[in-house]
């Protein structure tokens, strides 16, 4: 089976162009061989030139199944879901449709003349004609399964970090399977989305839960931050907190996103076992009507008539 993977960032091409259709890894080495050239006066040829056709979609479910699986990984690890975009798309699709249709693999979009690969223009160009704001793009050929194109590009460092990008806002994912039945995968990445910007309170968590133990005479932990957090777009946030317990403080009692909270309990009966229960909800003071807002976050403090010993197993490495 062959697999070819290529990643662009901004300012940088890192899939050298050579005169052969022999595709070449960023990271180093030779992946594959694409099929034969194909015929250049082949009448079934139709997308030339730098792009701006839209390309009737081939594997929609393929497609946003790849844009599931990016969003799974982001969201992992407190990064903001990706918006589908139809413009980034549609650049996507017509990338991976020419590239099938003039066997070639490379970021820029080319044609054939005479047998000859012609450079018509840069990804950046070809997704101009589509959407404003791009600033990533993965490739990949010979995948079959959006699961095996993500491991593919999750197991590459410069692709992940395209994928983990926190500036990235917006996703467009290409996919074409030609008449030689190799599959060719086009992510592309921007910093806007197609509709309004919705801000959105959001990263807080559910609960915290902190322990303090007489014998000890210790709070474990000493306190805790919530990290109040616009995930819907990069507006600042302006917060209040209010709380319900007496037995816990945070300061500040208001501010701007991403300002932390600090939760410190500070107020109990340092010598009787006991379990205590509040709140602390965060609202969004401004703008008005914003998404998650208001916040809840549950803290539960409990007092123990116990030592807590803290353990940690040693490291492993194979």
């Amino acid at each position: 089976m062959k697999k070819v993977i290529t990643r662009i960032g901004f300012f940088t091409l890192i899939l050298s162009l050579f005169a052969s259709v022999q595709p070449v890894l960023a990271d180093g080495g030779v992946i594959g061989t694409p099929p034969e050239k194909p015929d250049p006066t082949n009448p079934s040829l139709q997308y030339s030139g730098c792009g701006g056709q839209i390309v009737p979609e081939y594997n929609p479910e393929f497609e946003q199944r790849v844009i599931d699986l990016v969003n799974q990984e982001r969201t992992s690890r407190g990064l903001i879901p990706l918006k589908r975009s139809a413009g980034l798309t549609n650049a996507a699709r017509y990338q991976a449709a020419d590239m099938s249709q003039d066997n070639y693999f490379s970021h820029n979009t080319m044609d054939r003349e005479g047998g000859e690969l012609i450079i018509r223009c840069s990804p950046w160009e070809r997704i101009a004609h589509y959407y404003s704001g791009a600033n990533d793009e993965n490739a990949a050929a010979g995948y079959y399964s959006p699961e095996a194109v993500m491991n593919g590009w999750m197991n590459s460092g410069a692709h992940r970090a395209n994928i983990l990008n926190p500036d990235t806002r917006a996703i467009g994912v290409g996919f074409f399977q030609g008449e030689d039945y190799l599959p060719y995968w086009i992510q592309d990445f921007g910093t806007q989305i197609d509709s309004p910007i919705t801000p959105t309170l959001g990263l807080l968590p559910e609960n915290l839960v902190f322990m303090y133990s007489i014998p000890d005479q210790k709070l474990y932990p000493p306190h805790k931050y919530l990290t109040p957090a616009n995930v819907g777009s990069s507006d600042q946030l302006s917060w209040q907190v209010t709380k319900s317990g007496s037995f816990f403080s945070v300061s500040p009692e208001n501010g701007t996103t991403p300002t932390q909270i600090r939760v410190t309990p500070d107020n109990f009966n340092h010598n009787q076992a006991n379990t205590y229960y509040g709140s602390a909800t965060i609202s969004v003071t401004d703008p008005s009507s914003v998404a998650g807002s208001p916040h809840n976050v549950q803290i539960k403090l409990m007092v123990l008539n116990a030592s807590i010993t803290q353990v940690f197993l040693p490291g492993v490495h194979k």
